[in-house]
């Protein structure tokens, strides 16, 4: 690897050629000679906040980490930060061109089990998976009760009156009837054992039991997040603490570009969970979840005390 000491700044040109090197590896047989790039060495140098440095960083990120034969699990987040830059920044070509060179080197042979490629809205049918949000309201409405758009996808229906292009997930909130921390995390078990029982249920939740995903036509996933007002205060994992009041979310309106329920004050929301900012995209936004998942401690707790409550019965996902 080229020398380049500790703490100091890569610029472009230096992590295009580590990441190259990766590439070329991988462009040939899995068989064939590592290159001298480790990830250590990576990790140790600074990368300016300038949008091709950051981006080069990435891709290098990504392509030393499968070139070195680590987990392919450990280029998943990189992958999908690079993707929201991309595509934020009008550059979904180059993120594409690059995704496919991760795929080509799959079909020779290098190890990719774990590593998910991604598809953004950009490349997805928009009618289509407008069609699976408003059917899974429906079903969700039907089964649990009132449900409304969250976080992405409440956040371009207001600012852009449709999908972000570099988004790739649909985003839904439902409003449970607790009145507090532990027994909202109680009903949510009960919630996705009665969507689990009408086959609703995409797949058993990983890890976070705090979301679930519906199934879909286009394979967009719908993620489902819990929502419950305690003395008059909105909490919605995993955004909102009590930063807003009841009247900020209802009674829910309909959103006139989506046609989709959508709270009170969709403008109040979207500051908490994004920041005064939200009106201007922002590609580099990272969601806090450590922080976030500290503040609803007590709900996440009991929800993963219950792990039986997770398991697929009767073949209902089959």
């Amino acid at each position: 690897m080229d020398a380049v000491s500790p703490g100091a700044e890569a610029g472009p040109e230096q992590l295009a050629v580590w990441r190259d090197k990766a590439l070329e590896f991988l462009a040939s047989s899995p068989d064939s000679k590592r290159p001298d790039v480790a990830l250590k060495d990576l990790d140790s140098v600074t990368v300016s906040d300038a949008h091709s440095a950051q981006t080069t960083f990435l891709e290098a990120k990504v392509a030393v980490t499968l070139a070195q034969g680590k987990r392919p699990r450990m280029a998943q987040k990189p992958l999908y930060r690079l993707s929201q830059m991309r595509l934020a920044a009008e550059e979904g070509a180059q993120f594409g061109d690059f995704q496919d060179l991760l795929k080509q080197a799959k079909d020779r042979g290098h190890p990719m089990d774990g590593l998910f490629f991604f598809e953004s809205f950009a490349t997805l049918d928009h009618k289509q998976v407008w069609g699976d949000v408003t059917q899974a309201i429906k079903d969700v409405r039907t089964v649990i009760g009132e449900v409304f758009l969250n976080s992405g996808t409440l956040l371009g229906s207001v600012r852009e009156g449709g999908f972000i292009a570099h988004d790739d997930d649909v985003d839904l909130a439902v409003i449970l009837t607790a009145d507090n921390e532990r027994d909202a995390a109680k009903e949510w078990i009960a919630v996705y054992q009665k969507l689990q029982s009408k086959r609703l249920i995409k797949k058993p939740p990983q890890r976070n039991y705090g979301v679930f995903k519906l199934k879909s036509s286009s394979g967009v996933n719908i993620d489902v997040f819990p929502c419950w007002i305690e003395d008059g205060q909105v909490n919605i994992y995993p955004h909102t603490k009590g930063e807003l009041r009841d009247a900020d979310v209802l009674p829910l309106k309909i959103c006139e570009a989506t046609h989709c329920p959508i709270p009170a004050n969709p403008e109040k929301m979207l500051e908490v969970n994004y920041g005064p900012g939200w009106r201007e995209p922002d590609p580099g936004f990272s969601f806090p979840w450590r922080e976030a998942n500290r503040r609803f401690k007590l709900f996440r707790t009991i929800l993963d005390s219950d792990e039986s409550a997770w398991v697929v019965q009767n073949g209902a996902n089959s």
